[in-house]
């Protein structure tokens, strides 16, 4: 997981991780992006406290069985 600024979309985050790219599939209004090999999404945290309670979570898939 990682704080990112605030205004930054499933798109710029892709841009940056492993296995997955800012023109793969999108879901849930641009929240999430994904790929056969990875995949980044926004998770918003209820309980925390601040402006911003979100983060970004990015995943890599290492077997790319279906």
């Amino acid at each position: 997981m990682e704080k990112r600024a605030a205004g930054v979309s499933a798109r710029d985050v892709a841009m940056s991780a492993v296995g997955v790219g800012p023109t793969d599939a999108g879901a849930d209004n641009g929240r999430f992006i994904y790929a056969k090999t990875g995949a980044v999404g926004r998770v918003e945290c209820p309980k925390s406290a601040g402006a911003d309670s979100s983060f970004w979570v990015t995943a890599r898939v290492s077997d790319d069985s279906d």
